[in-house]
C-alpha cells in the first residue's frame, strides 16, 4: 500500500558569519501538525529535524529517499538559509556552516538531487522555505544571481516549492516564515481547494500561498518547477467543516481588502446556512482580509520613514538611502510600489528647480500610488487636486464633496459594512441602493433593519445618512473608530453617535448631518492615513475620535494643519494637547487621581502596577497614580510590562505578594485580556484588591467570574450616577440594552459638534473650531453633565467609580462605589 512519508528540516543555529533565525523550529512544527493530522495529510510518518549538522542531515536526506515504493510520496521540507556559490550552485545550511566554509558544511543541493532520482518513488514534493542569495550576512555581495532550480533539483514526477527568488530574502523576524504560515493556512482552513473538490493539490497549494505572500510583500515572488505529473500530487484533503466551507466563500468575494458587493449579499445567507456564528463568522474575515492589511501598513511605514529622510536631507544621504533600501527589502515592495510615495513626498517638500523638465501632474502621482496600492483602474481613483501657488510649492487644495471619500479604504457612508458578519438582506439590500444613490429605496431597507436590529448603529448612521443626501446638503462631520480590532467597542462608539445624529436629523428638514464612518483599526499608520484623507475634503467639518491615545497622537499633526476640530471619546492621555484637540472625558490626570485616592482611603501602602510603558495611554496612567499615591508611607513596590505571550515574565512573587496591599492593572487597549482568570493566577495574584481603568470596562471582564470580583474601576460616565440617569434610560430604550460610557462620550462628542455647527447659518471649518473653543460654549443636551470646554478639556466631568459585585442572582455586574 503506498505511503505518504515526510521529512522536515528545520535550522536556526549557524556557524560564525551566518545570523541566527527564529523561524525555522517553528515552520517545521506548523507543517508537520498539518501534515499528521489523519484528517488533514494523514502522512503516515513525518519526521522532523531541527538543527542538524552536516552528516546528520545527509543521512536523513538519504532515509527519505531510500527503499521506497514507486507509489509513495515523499516530501523534503527544508526551512533556513540558503547560500549560492560563485557557480550558481544551491547550498543548504546545516548547524555547523559557516560564511567562510559553506561548501564543506552544508548540503549542495546535487546530493539531494542525486539520492531523489535513485529513489524508486516517483511521486515526490520539496519545498524550500529559504533566501538564496549571500545578502544575509554582512560582507557577502548582493548581487542576481540565477540559480536554476529546475537544473538543481528538477526531474519528472517531482515538484519543488519555493518561497522566494534568488536575490530575495525569506525571513523578517516572523515567529513562522510568511510562506510557511500561507502554506499552513491553506491546507489547515480549506482555503487552498480554490475549485472546491475536497482535494488539495501541489498547484493549488502553491497557488494559495504566493497570493498571500504577495498580498504582503509584493516583491517576493514564491516559485513553483514540474510537470503535469508533478503539480497533481495531492498533498492533503479538505476538512470539511463549516468554518472551512466559510472561510472558501470568504476567501471567493474578498477583493483589495474588501469583500465584494455580490459577497455582502451572499455571505448573510451563507453563514445561516453552515451555521457560523456572528462572532466566528468575523473572525474568518479578519483572517481573510489581514494580509491586504498588513501591506497597507508597510506602505504606510515606508512613507513616514521617506517623509522624515527628506526632511533631514534632500537629495538623500547615501545613509538614508541604504537605510531606506532596507526598509523596502524588508517589507518586501517593489520599486513600482515605492516610486508614486516618493514622488507625492519630493513634490510636496522639495520646491522643483527652474531647470527641472516638465514633470507629470501631482495629482497623476497619487492616483498611480493608489493605483498601485488597491490594484485599482487609475480613471476610478477619486484623488485631491494639486496646484501651484506661492514660490512654486505644490499644494493640496480641498476637495469640496464627502461623496468620493465614502469610496476610499477604510470609509463608508452607506456604501458597504464594516460588520460583514452582521449583514442581513435588508441591510445588504440597503446597501446596494445607497451604491446606486437611490437613497429612498436605502431608507426604507435600513428602516427595516433596524426594526429587526433595533440595537444595530451602523445601519442606524446609513438611515440617516440616506435621509440627509435625500435632502441635498447635508453638513458632514466623521467618526473614527477601531473596527477589526475591537468591533464590540466600534458598537458602543457608533451607538452614541447615532442616538445624536437621529436626534438632531428627525428634528429638522433640512441641514440634515451625515456621518462618515471610518476605520482606524487602532493602528497609528493607519490612523494617520485616515486623518490625511480626512483632512482633505472641506466638507467634513469635524471629526469624532480617535478613540485611542496612541492613534490620536498619530492623527492631530494632520488636523492642525487642517483646521479640523476632532472630538475624542476615548483618548485619556493627559499630555495629548492641540489647538484643534477636545475630549469629552476626564484625562489620565484626573483618572489616576480618583484610583489613588481610592487606594489612600483604604489605607494601602504598598501595590504592584502591571502596565504598558510603550502605550501612550497606560505609561500616562501609571504616571499620574504614582504622582498621586506616593509619599513617605506608601509606595509602589514595582511596575511589570504586561506581556501576555510570556506569562512568565509576569509574576509577583510569594514574598511580594503577602506584603502588598493591592495590584494595579492599566493594560494598553490591546492588552484588556490581562484580566483573564488564567492571566490573573499566573501573576500570583491571590485575594488581593484589583483596581484598574476604563479600558477594563467592557463584558468580557466578567468572564474570570470569582477572579475579578471587588475590581474596581475608574470610568468616565456610569449610568446609575445622578446625572446620568435620564441618558442611560433613552439610550437602553433606543438601544434595547444596557450602554457603556463609551456610548455616552460619543454622545457628547457628537452633541457638541451639533452646538457648533448650529451657532452660524453656514458652518465651516473656522467658525467650528471657534464656537468650540469660545468661553460661552455649552451644551445643555449632553450624557449627563454640562459640556463644555477649557483648553481642549471637558470640565465638571469627573471619573466614576465602579465596582464589580454580584447580584441577587449571583450574576456580575459593575456598581457605583459610593463616595
Amino acid at each position: 500500500m503506498p505511503k505518504k512519508i515526510a521529512l522536515l528540516i528545520g535550522v536556526s543555529e549557524y556557524g560564525q558569519g551566518i545570523p541566527p533565525l527564529s523561524a525555522p523550529p517553528n515552520d517545521v512544527e506548523a507543517i508537520r501538525r498539518v501534515l499528521a493530522d489523519p484528517n488533514l495529510g494523514g502522512f503516515d510518518e513525518v519526521k522532523p529535524l531541527i538543527n542538524p549538522d552536516l552528516t546528520e542531515m545527509q543521512i536523513q536526506i538519504e532515509w527519505l529517499f531510500d527503499n521506497r515504493e514507486k507509489q509513495d510520496v515523499l516530501v523534503l521540507f527544508f526551512s533556513g538559509h540558503g547560500i549560492i556559490n560563485d557557480h550558481n550552485r544551491l547550498y543548504l545550511t546545516t548547524r555547523i556552516t559557516t560564511k567562510n566554509n559553506f561548501r564543506a558544511t552544508a548540503v549542495q543541493a546535487s546530493f539531494v538531487q542525486d539520492k531523489s532520482r535513485d529513489s524508486r518513488a516517483k511521486r515526490q514534493v520539496m519545498i524550500l522555505d529559504c533566501c538564496y542569495s549571500g545578502a544575509f550576512a554582512d560582507g557577502w555581495q548582493t548581487k542576481s544571481v540565477g540559480v536554476d532550480i529546475r537544473q538543481e533539483l528538477g526531474a519528472e514526477g517531482r515538484a519543488v516549492l519555493t518561497s522566494s527568488t534568488a536575490t530575495q530574502t525569506s525571513f523578517g523576524g516572523e515567529e513562522l516564515s510568511l510562506y510557511t504560515q500561507h502554506l499552513v493556512d491553506g491546507i489547515n482552513t480549506g482555503a487552498a481547494d480554490t475549485d472546491n473538490n475536497g482535494e488539495i493539490q501541489v498547484w493549488k497549494l502553491h497557488d494559495y500561498a504566493k497570493r498571500k505572500v504577495q498580498d504582503v510583500r509584493p516583491n517576493q515572488k514564491p516559485g513553483i518547477i514540474s510537470d503535469q505529473e508533478g503539480f497533481k500530487i495531492l498533498l492533503a484533503r479538505v476538512p470539511m467543516s463549516p468554518e472551512a466551507q466559510y472561510r472558501q466563500i470568504v476567501e471567493r468575494y474578498a477583493r483589495n481588502g474588501k469583500i465584494s458587493t455580490r459577497g455582502l449579499l451572499i455571505l448573510p445567507i451563507k453563514r445561516q446556512e453552515l451555521g457560523i456564528a456572528d462572532d466566528k463568522a468575523a473572525e474568518i474575515e479578519k483572517q481573510v482580509l489581514e494580509p491586504f492589511h498588513q501591506r497597507l501598513n508597510h506602505l504606510g511605514n515606508y512613507q513616514e520613514a521617506f517623509k522624515e529622510a527628506v526632511k533631514e536631507s534632500y537629495p538623500l544621504t547615501q545613509i538614508a538611502r541604504y537605510d531606506l533600501r532596507y526598509l523596502q527589502d524588508k517589507y518586501g515592495l517593489r520599486d513600482e510600489d515605492v516610486a508614486p510615495i516618493e514622488e507625492e513626498v519630493v513634490g510636496l517638500t522639495v520646491p522643483p528647480s527652474q531647470e527641472d523638465p516638465p514633470k507629470p501632474k501631482p495629482g497623476d502621482r497619487i492616483k498611480q500610488a493608489i493605483a498601485n496600492i488597491f490594484r485599482t483602474p487609475i480613471a476610478v481613483i477619486p484623488v485631491a487636486i494639486l496646484g501651484i501657488v506661492g514660490v512654486g510649492y505644490p499644494v493640496i487644495k480641498f476637495i469640496p464633496s464627502s461623496e468620493d471619500i465614502c469610496q476610499s479604504q477604510f470609509f463608508s457612508c452607506g456604501e458597504e459594512t464594516f460588520f460583514p458578519s452582521k449583514l442581513t438582506d435588508n441591510k445588504a439590500k440597503g446597501l446596494v441602493a445607497f451604491q446606486k444613490k437611490q437613497y429612498k429605496n436605502a431608507t426604507d431597507f435600513f428602516e427595516s433593519t433596524i426594526i429587526d436590529y433595533p440595537n444595530d448603529p451602523e445601519s442606524k448612521i446609513y438611515l440617516n445618512n440616506a435621509r440627509a443626501l435625500s435632502n441635498r446638503n447635508p453638513v458632514t462631520l466623521a467618526v473614527v473608530v477601531p473596527i477589526l480590532e475591537t468591533p464590540d467597542i466600534a458598537e458602543e462608539i457608533l451607538r452614541g453617535v447615532a442616538q445624536a445624529q437621529h436626534s438632531f436629523n428627525t428634528s429638522r428638514k433640512e441641514g440634515l448631518l451625515q456621518i462618515v464612518i471610518a476605520n482606524d483599526n487602532n493602528n497609528r499608520n493607519q490612523a494617520k492615513q485616515v486623518a490625511q484623507k480626512l483632512s482633505q475634503y472641506s466638507s467634513i467639518i469635524g471629526v469624532i475620535g480617535h478613540y485611542t491615545s496612541a492613534a490620536s497622537e498619530a492623527a492631530l499633526d494632520d488636523y492642525k494643519t487642517r483646521k479640523l476640530a476632532t472630538i475624542s471619546p476615548g483618548s485619556t492621555k493627559t499630555q495629548l494637547k492641540s489647538e484643534v484637540f477636545f475630549r469629552t472625558l476626564p484625562n489620565d490626570a484626573k483618572n489616576g487621581e480618583e484610583l489613588a485616592n481610592y487606594a489612600i482611603k483604604n489605607k494601602y501602602k504598598k501595590v504592584f502596577i502591571f502596565n504598558n510603558p510603550e502605550d501612550p495611554y497606560s505609561r500616562s496612567l501609571t504616571e499620574e497614580f504614582t504622582r498621586v499615591f506616593t509619599n513617605p508611607s506608601r509606595k509602589v513596590v514595582n511596575t511589570v510590562k504586561i506581556d501576555l505571550t510570556e506569562p512568565s515574565s509576569m509574576k509577583i512573587t510569594q514574598v511580594d505578594n503577602q506584603q502588598l496591599d493591592a495590584v494595579v492593572l492599566f493594560p494598553s487597549t490591546e492588552n484588556t485580556d490581562i484580566a483573564s482568570a488564567q492571566n490573573i493566577q499566573n501573576m500570583g495574584i491571590k485575594n488581593l484588591p484589583l483596581l484598574g481603568a476604563d479600558a477594563l470596562y467592557k463584558k468580557k471582564i466578567f468572564d474570570p467570574g470569582n477572579a475579578v470580583e471587588g475590581l474596581v474601576l475608574a470610568v468616565p460616565w456610569f449610568r446609575d450616577e445622578p446625572n446620568s440617569k435620564d441618558f442611560a434610560k433613552k439610550a437602553k430604550e433606543m438601544w434595547r440594552g444596557e450602554i457603556s460610557w463609551r456610548t455616552a462620550t460619543s454622545y457628547d462628542a457628537t452633541q457638541a459638534f451639533i452646538k457648533a455647527l448650529s451657532w452660524p447659518n453656514n458652518p465651516s471649518r473656522q467658525t467650528v473650531l471657534e464656537n468650540l473653543k469660545s468661553p460661552d460654549f455649552s451644551q445643555d443636551e449632553n450624557s449627563g453633565n454640562s459640556l463644555k470646554f477649557m483648553d481642549g478639556e471637558r470640565q465638571e466631568q469627573k471619573p466614576a467609580l465602579v465596582k464589580v459585585v454580584r447580584d441577587s442572582s449571583g450574576n456580575l455586574k459593575f456598581e457605583l462605589v459610593t463616595k
